[in-house]
């Protein structure tokens, strides 16, 4: 799978560990969105260190903020797109989608996940 998929899911995640299950497919349910987290925290330092590496402190409300330079945002963009372009190795559990009855989302929610929804 592609780590930009995980990353835009990062939200919805929350909603997957919400959602109850049977002992053997919440173990599996559960290994998946820790490994999920591990992977988007891993993107998230990255892009943080290319953000101050591309970017400039700045003082935003009194506490100090780091913005890619404008001259910088094209090479750190695409650096971005190739690391969310990247594959991962992640074992990917179907949910039916009956595990979300009781959940209240958002189609935007619902899409985000949807790549992991097995429709019967």
């Amino acid at each position: 799978m592609k780590l930009g998929l995980l990353v835009n899911s990062q939200n919805s995640l929350e909603i997957i560990s919400n959602l109850k299950f049977k002992a053997s497919k919440l173990f599996e349910v559960s290994k998946f969105v820790q490994l999920a987290i591990e992977e988007i925290n891993s993107f998230n330092k990255i892009k943080e260190k290319k953000i101050k590496e591309f970017g400039e402190e700045k003082t935003i409300n009194n506490k100090p903020v780091f913005e890619v330079k404008p001259e910088n945002k094209e090479q750190f963009f695409a650096e971005m797109e190739e690391l969310l372009n990247q594959d991962i190795e992640l074992e990917v559990p179907e949910i039916s989608l009956e595990a979300f009855e009781d959940i209240e989302m958002s189609p935007k929610e619902f899409l985000s996940l949807k790549w992991l929804i097995k429709e019967d």
